[in-house]
């Protein structure tokens, strides 16, 4: 993946962050320090056939995996903020019917990524 380049984990600034970006064929998940630069990046198929929960879980390994290319582990990270498309039910966390993602209706993913990261999700559009 290309775009800004990385930073040393030396250099950056906590507390750290991991932002995950679900659509229609991949999610995109990145670590980020307090200033918003990242760390490392990777991507992983979002097999939308499996269902969200299933994502959900390959989210946490790939995370984990992530954390672990540049010394860290996922208790390093204070927050999750998660980007998902279409309607949205922000109060519940849940996706309405995503038109790309249609084994993935009414689902609570903020919760279910929460609940996997055992951490705090920040949740949007």
């Amino acid at each position: 993946m290309s775009g800004t380049p990385l930073v040393d984990v030396a250099s950056a600034r906590p507390p750290l962050f991991l932002g995950i970006d679900v659509g229609g064929t991949s999610i995109k998940l990145g670590v980020v320090d307090d200033l918003g630069r990242p760390l490392a990046r990777t991507s992983i198929p979002t097999e939308e056939a499996q269902g969200p929960q299933a994502a959900v879980q390959r989210m946490r390994q790939a995370a984990q995996t992530l954390c672990a290319s540049v010394g860290l582990t996922c208790g390093d990270l204070a927050a999750v903020g998660l980007c998902v498309p279409g309607t949205l039910d922000i109060p519940r966390g849940m996706f309405l019917q995503p038109h790309n993602l249609p084994h993935w209706h009414f689902f609570p993913i903020r919760d279910a990524v929460a609940d996997a990261f055992r951490l705090p999700v920040a949740f949007a559009n």
